[in-house]
């Protein structure tokens, strides 16, 4: 994702103190990562700050480039995307909303 573009989070999301679950249309995605990390990241990845944005912030107390792999392996997985492609990303959803989690 370039730096210019705003992220946001697409999916359903379920934060613990060492591990959060991402519920995708297709599969979970759990990563280990502690929770004041990934709870940091969700308040900044709003699809109103940029990319360049969100990584100067989180670097203030992680490191740069865990964040930046942090936030491409999360774009490869599409967890997260620019917010001018949000409906894209959920048209899977629409298609089988069954996949939610009760």
């Amino acid at each position: 994702m370039e730096k210019h573009c705003c992220p946001i989070v697409v999916v359903p999301t379920q934060i613990g103190d060492s591990s959060t679950r991402f519920y995708l249309a297709t599969e979970e995605i759990d990563v280990s990562v502690p929770g004041s990390f990934v709870s940091e990241w969700l308040k900044n990845c709003n699809g109103e700050k940029t990319v360049g944005q969100v990584v100067e912030l989180l670097s203030k107390e992680w490191n740069r480039v865990a964040v930046e792999n942090f936030l491409a392996y999360l774009e490869q997985r599409k967890v997260i995307c620019a917010s001018t492609s949000v409906a894209s990303h959920l048209w899977s959803y629409v298609k089988n909303p069954t996949i939610f989690p009760h």
